[in-house]
């Protein structure tokens, strides 16, 4: 959710409780206001009425009173019995002139006319009252809602144009490109954070274009500086062994070619690392899976024959990917590399290709460290001093910087490794029901 969506849900909701709690609460101050007015007008009437009442002679007299005095409806009637207190409540009763029910407000007292105790009823309709209260409610309600909508209408504007340049910041460094130099066309603003965000961000992506640009030129140099003085000096050991030597010295030889050799090995193998890291290939393609991958099986066939390991293919589903070609190529390579060199003689290497997943199993016993650390640099298995350990982490480095997930597991005395690219939205190309056995 966008930063003004949620501002902006935020001062809604609460608006809508705003109203939904001062429009009953509002209802019901203006009603017990109006209420308490007419109980002070019922009994200041009362009071006018008992001072009238004393001056009554007669019985025909009294029957005079049993009229609407104004807005108030007087009935009184002889009482028989104990005075009580007066008291005074709400009721509804029948209006023959109106021919429904209607709410009243009602005062009972007992006063004394003569010697005689009498009852007397004073009830002030409400409903007025009622409609004034509804109308107060109605036009209290509508300037709520209206005031409410305006300051949200008028919060949306102000913070969308007060926000327009942190979003247009925001698509400039979506587009930004660490190898190209970088051209932020950044919107000014009035607002300083943004300003200053905006001179941080120009500072940021200026210093990492360069750092780039310096990584890869000490990528290059260093490629190029030292390959060439090991190369030469392998070169000048391969010649001195074609020499005549004693026993000693040739072994000497070969175990400096050697140690030459895993230099050579591991100074391409960092470069590499080192490239990927600074994300030095940057051009994609369309790349056939099952065509990469068979391509590379029957490289990798010999030195299978040479430990008599089958090589077994199911590709039950092909599917072309955006892909940089040199990366998936390395990747690929990799994880057949290590499954070939860490199988026993005699054993079966299967590559299967479906649903958007490249698995490649190998029979062999379990690691000596944990499976979390398969894919760390450097980590390899003791029995193989061939190894740089830098295989897996090539791999891991390779499927974290393009999207892809890289997950190993160990089960039934195989180890299993699998790369989903279901997150780099592959191509289809083909799909057999049939399960295609090589």
């Amino acid at each position: 959710m966008r930063l003004l969506s949620r501002s902006l849900l935020s001062f809604s909701i609460y608006s809508g409780l705003v109203l939904l709690i001062l429009t009953p609460v509002f209802y019901l101050v203006i009603n017990r206001i109006i209420i308490k007015d007419i109980d002070e007008t019922l009994f200041s009437h009362r009071k006018e009425m008992r001072d009238r009442l004393q001056k009554i002679k007669s019985e025909s007299d009294i029957k005079l009173w049993e009229d609407i005095d104004g807005d108030v409806v007087i009935k009184l009637e002889p009482f028989k019995g104990r005075l009580r207190l007066d008291s005074i409540f709400s009721t509804t009763s029948y209006n023959s002139f109106s021919r429904k029910m209607e709410p009243y407000r009602v005062l009972v007292s007992f006063t004394t006319i003569g010697d005689s105790p009498y009852r007397l009823e004073e009830r002030v309709s409400l409903v007025e009252s009622e409609d004034l209260i509804e109308a107060l409610s109605a036009t209290q309600l509508v300037v709520l809602v209206t005031l409410l909508s305006g300051l949200v209408v008028i919060n949306w504007w102000i913070s969308r144009r007060t926000w327009r340049p942190f979003y247009h910041t925001l698509d400039e460094l979506k587009k930004f490109e660490i190898d190209k130099t970088p051209n932020l066309q950044l919107l000014p603003s009035t607002i300083k954070e943004f300003e200053d965000l905006n001179r941080v961000i120009t500072q940021l992506t200026q210093q990492n274009h360069e750092a780039y640009i310096n990584q890869k030129e000490f990528t290059e140099n260093a490629a190029h500086e030292m390959q060439t003085p090991l190369a030469i000096f392998q070169t000048k050991l391969e010649l001195m062994l074609q020499t005549n030597l004693s026993e000693s010295q040739a072994q000497i030889m070969e175990s400096l070619l050697g140690a030459t050799s895993r230099l050579t090995k591991l100074n391409e193998t960092l470069l590499l690392l080192s490239k990927i890291d600074s994300h030095q290939f940057v051009e994609t393609e369309m790349v056939d899976v099952v065509r990469l991958t068979s391509r590379l099986i029957s490289f990798y066939k010999e030195k299978a024959n040479a430990k008599t390991i089958t090589l077994i293919t199911i590709f039950e589903n092909n599917f072309s990917i955006l892909f940089n070609a040199t990366l998936l190529d390395i990747l690929f390579s990799n994880l057949l590399s290590n499954a070939i060199r860490h199988s026993p003689a005699q054993s079966i290497v299967t590559i299967q290709i479906k649903s958007d997943l490249w698995q490649i199993q190998n029979e062999g016993a379990p690691m000596p460290f944990a499976s979390a650390q398969v894919f760390d640099r450097f980590q390899k298995d003791p029995a193989n001093s061939l190894s740089t350990g830098l295989g897996l982490a090539i791999a891991k480095r390779i499927c974290d910087n393009s999207g892809l997930d890289l997950r190993y597991m160990f089960e039934n005395a195989s180890h299993l490794f699998s790369v989903d690219f279901a997150r780099a939205k592959p191509v289809r190309n083909w799909q057999d029901d049939d399960e295609i056995c090589v």
